[in-house]
Order: C-alpha cells, then structure tokens, then sequence
C-alpha cells in the first residue's frame, strides 16, 4: 500500500495484515500510526537509511516489518545475514524474512540465531543434494 485510497480498499477486505510500502515516509508513519495493529511495513535491507526508516516506523507504532534482500545475487547469504541482525537489534518490532530461501539449511541459519518470527521464500526450496 501506497496511499488511502489502496489502503481503505485493503481494509475493507477485512485482511489480517496489510504491507506498507515506505516509500513515502511520512504518509507510512501515519497510516502505522492509525492502523499500526493491521498492518506491516516491508524493507529491503539495502535501501538508503533503513535503520533510520525501520526507527521512525517503530516509533510511530509499527509492529511488524517485513524484510527482504532486493539484490538478486546476495538473497540473504551468510555473510550478508548480519545486517538483518543489525536491523532486528535496532527496534522492538517484529520481522518477517523474506525470500533468499533456497536449501533448508538457509532455514536453520535464519531462524535460531536472528529470533525470526516467520519466514517465507518466493524461490524454489531444496533439501541438500537435490537439484
């Protein structure tokens, strides 16, 4: 959601939880701020001032960010999983990881040491070994 038109379309349909795109901030903290209980805000970890953007939702009431690594050739790699960390440390919110799950090792390395409440994965999942 982007503006309240969409958003007052969403919540008529009676949905549990609608995504807020931040790109405007100021009309993002708003609409968490008048309906911070439904809704969750999706970050891409990498966009300019994340900590600064994940801050003020936080602070206008958000309690759910959903996130995700937008650069196709890094999607959550082990050495990247530190700034979801970062991010995670920074607020009281909860988070969502979003796509870069391809084995389910990638699982096991998310979830225990980031405190992760969900996950979900928009490319194929494979065990090891499997093509």
């Amino acid at each position: 959601m982007r503006d309240d038109a969409t958003l007052a379309d969403a919540l008529l349909t009676g949905a549990s939880r609608i995504v807020v795109d931040p790109s405007d901030l100021e009309w993002a903290s708003a609409a968490v701020s008048t309906h911070g209980d439904l809704q969750a805000v999706g970050l891409d970890i990498r966009q300019p001032e994340v900590f600064d953007v994940a801050g003020r939702l936080d602070r206008a009431g958000c309690r759910r960010f959903v996130v995700t690594d937008k650069v196709e050739t890094h999607h959550w790699k082990h050495g990247d999983r530190h700034l979801l960390e970062e991010l995670r440390s920074s607020t009281n919110s909860t988070f969502m990881d979003r796509g870069g799950i391809r084995h389910l090792n990638d699982l096991h390395e998310l979830v225990p040491p980031t405190g992760s409440t969900g996950s979900s994965w928009t490319t194929r999942c494979t065990t090891e070994g499997s093509p």
